[in-house]
């Protein structure tokens, strides 16, 4: 994920330098050379994942600590954020010591939340965003226990929109009934998914002790993997069976039943304001709301039955249950995790929009939700940003880069620039970007659980927005 302001454009200058210089590395350390983690540490290494300790070395039997876990994960997932805080707080790194922007970078995203560390860290203020590491047992530079690395995992894995369903797994491993009860999600989600595997031929987790510099390493890049867009398998299509009709679900989302039809959905929150194809053509996303968006409803219909419910606010009731229906809480990690939106999904529904400009459009729609619910202004939507936004999307996609920087034939123009080059006439005054999710709700949700990217949706000098999807890139670009 991508935040950018016009504002900081001087000291971003000097951030792409420090990007740029970052780009080579050093290839095969002395001491990983027939070690069993040689391959996957030289492989984090070439993609910029990991450093060594100095003298050409990895250190690879070396426990890892917090610090060192969270600089690795924030290198894959959070780069542009850590140069830029790297650029900001060259005070306290000197203090703190090298660590202190990437655990700035992962605390900021919520990375941390759950583990020692962050117990022991003093949150900023709200004009302020510094913060405070503790020391003792709560210090990043200590080993890091299994438990606290699964739990990083899985706050990316939220973060980032992956399927946590596994967290309901029963996994009956060795160790199964000392894991705590706030890690288990963490271990389950990390186990199930084979980010990290047990200890002995058992299984055990042993969450409590220490990881390996090495077994990091493999964590990393099996998280690299993951991270990567997928490039879809040449398949013989079969002829076509029809689309059985989805079965009814017997559970609501205030109010709205997933066994109920468009009509009856009308007859209790009026008319949609208006839909958008989300898979062309299968399913129909209507929007709801007062005009105001100070309620706010999506609701996927499928052969007129309603199949997908996303509510925004800050609480909810679901009445009824079913095993076949995913709910999803989506939690604002900047404002004390509150609850934000919530949404049921029926099984069959179509789990990514492939719809690029609806997408675009439910972005726009819940964008103005998430404002409104935070008592911000509409925003209104503007033709020539959604033209800057989608262009620049397209050069993301279609060079397998997120980046702030112009690409193709808008090659090192800044975001305004490009936006007056498709024709804004007004101040183009903000940017975001974000890549790795597959529906609208992805990237909304990655930018509000991004301190940055949060303030950019946010910011009350922000009149118009538009905004561009394709395959897995989104960007918004905002003016006044």
């Amino acid at each position: 994920m991508k935040k950018y302001k016009r504002v900081a454009f001087a000291a971003l200058a000097v951030i792409m330098i420090l990007a740029m210089a970052s780009t080579t590395f050093a290839a095969n350390f002395s001491d990983t050379k027939g070690h069993w983690s040689e391959g996957y540490v030289d492989k984090a290494n070439s993609n910029g994942l990991v450093n060594g300790v100095g003298d050409g070395k990895f250190n690879p039997d070396a426990t890892v600590s917090a610090a060192e876990w969270a600089t690795m994960a924030v290198n894959l997932f959070y780069a542009e954020e850590r140069d830029i805080n790297h650029s900001l707080y060259q005070q306290q790194t000197a203090v703190y010591g090298w660590w202190y922007p990437a655990m700035v970078t992962a605390a900021d995203a919520g990375l941390l939340d759950g583990t020692i560390v962050i117990q022991g860290a003093a949150t900023p203020e709200k004009n302020q965003s510094v913060w405070g590491f503790g020391s003792g047992k709560f210090s990043p530079t200590l080993p890091m226990s299994r438990y606290d690395m699964a739990q990083v995992i899985y706050n990316l894995a939220v973060a980032q929109d992956w399927d946590t369903s596994t967290t309901n797994n029963a996994l009956k491993l060795p160790d199964d009934a000392s894991i705590p009860t706030s890690y288990r999600p963490a271990v389950n989600y990390c186990y199930t998914a084979g980010f990290i595997t047990g200890t002995d031929s058992k299984g055990t987790f042993a969450g409590s002790s220490s990881m390996t510099r090495g077994s990091a390493a493999v964590v990393l890049c099996r998280l690299f993997d993951a991270a990567q867009p997928e490039t879809p398998t040449p398949t013989i299509t079969p002829t076509p069976t029809p689309t059985p009709t989805p079965v009814a679900e017997d559970i609501s989302l205030n109010g709205i039943s997933l066994s109920a039809t468009l009509t009856e959905v009308n007859n209790i929150l009026g008319d949609a304001k208006t839909s958008y194809d989300y898979d062309n053509g299968t399913t129909t996303m209507a929007v709801y709301h007062d005009g105001g968006y100070g309620f706010f409803f999506l609701v996927g219909f499928k052969d007129d039955l309603v199949q997908y419910i996303y509510a925004v606010g800050r609480s909810h009731t679901i009445d009824g249950s079913s095993t076949t229906v995913r709910k999803t809480e989506y939690t604002d990690s900047n404002d004390g995790g509150k609850t934000y939106a919530v949404s049921l999904l029926a099984n069959g529904f179509a789990s990514r929009c492939s719809n690029e400009a609806s997408s675009e459009k439910l972005v726009y729609e819940l964008t103005n939700a998430f404002r409104v619910l935070n008592g911000a202004s509409v925003l209104s939507w503007d033709d020539a940003l959604g033209r800057a936004a989608h262009d620049h999307t397209q050069n993301m996609f279609d060079f397998q880069k997120l980046t702030h920087d112009g690409l193709g034939t808008s090659e090192g123009k800044e975001f305004w620039v490009r936006a007056t080059d498709a024709g804004y006439t007004g101040f183009a005054a903000g940017e975001n970007c974000s890549m790795g999710h597959y529906t609208p709700f992805g990237f909304v949700n990655s930018w509000i659980n991004s301190k940055g990217h949060r303030s950019n949706m946010l910011a009350d000098s922000h009149k118009y927005m538009g905004v561009g999807v394709v395959g897995n890139y989104s960007t918004q670009v905002f003016g006044h």
